[in-house]
């Protein structure tokens, strides 16, 4: 894992945050979706969400 990213809803913060391992391992793609779709995010196309943080332990994120 390079980072995680803590992701949310712009318009509905109330949903909550998932929080995304980067890159994403393919033992927990399907996981990481569904964690997207109940925050109704995660649209190819449309901007639909928002980064609340990163954590890493590589300094360029800081």
């Amino acid at each position: 894992m390079m980072f995680q990213a803590v992701l949310s809803n712009r318009d509905h913060l109330e949903y909550g945050v998932a929080t995304i391992p980067f890159p994403i391992p393919r033992d927990q793609y399907a996981h990481c979706m569904e964690l997207l779709e109940a925050l109704e995010i995660g649209d190819a196309v449309k901007a639909d969400c928002m980064i609340a943080g990163i954590d890493s332990d590589r300094p360029i994120w800081d």
